[in-house]
């Protein structure tokens, strides 16, 4: 991961592995931001729409919230960003940059000078520790895969890529049942009935491994 910092603003990009849709999927969605920002960060990214994240700080609750100014399908989100206690507010950008082997993801946090100088600092830097972690749980997502061998073949399912469209639970659901753990189970079909339903996978996050 790569950190600038500038006067009123630092920077974060990290290289994905995936397209700029399956990873913008995963940026935006409620599912997607579940896995890697959080379960209590809702966001409509249609401008004018609201975000909100509530997480503690220590024994205290937190609501951080904003809203969206700019929203490019694939390419950019722009939205407000502030704690319930702070007097003004901040910008986070998002943008997706299409390269030979994926993406990379970019974060711009600006806007620190309108907030007091006694806390502006120390506010910003767990700024960017925060959404450094996320960044690293991000990218993480794209590159891990779980394997479920079968007779002759395996099964593998990249989680950060699974668009969650349900096709492989309707064409085999005594294999891909998402109500059970582990929620693939390669024991109940054949070789073949398994490879056609990974077919039907749209994101790509299923693959046969021979």
């Amino acid at each position: 991961m790569h950190i600038e910092h500038d006067a009123d603003a630092f920077r974060l990009r990290v290289p994905v592995s995936a397209s700029p849709h399956d990873a913008w999927l995963l940026l935006t969605s409620p599912k997607g931001i579940a896995k890697w920002w959080g379960p209590r960060v809702s966001l409509d990214t249609q401008p004018g729409g609201a975000l909100q994240e509530v997480w503690q700080d220590g024994d205290r609750e937190v609501t951080t919230s904003g809203t969206v100014t700019q929203h490019e399908p694939d390419q950019v989100i722009e939205f407000t960003w502030a704690d319930h206690d702070w007097d003004a507010s901040t910008t986070v950008r998002w943008s997706c940059e299409p390269t030979t082997e994926g993406v990379v993801l970019h974060l711009e946090h600006r806007g620190w000078h309108a907030l007091p100088a006694d806390r502006r600092e120390v506010l910003r830097q767990a700024h960017v520790d925060g959404w450094s972690k996320h960044l690293t749980r991000f990218a993480a997502l794209h590159t891990l895969t779980r394997a479920y061998p079968a007779n002759q073949i395996t099964v593998e399912w990249r989680e950060g890529r699974c668009a969650h469209s349900g096709n492989c639970v309707r064409a085999l659901g005594v294999v891909f049942n998402p109500k059970l753990k582990p929620w693939i189970n390669t024991s109940t079909a054949s070789d073949d009935e398994i490879r056609a339903a990974v077919a039907k996978c749209p994101s790509g996050a299923l693959a046969i491994a021979e």
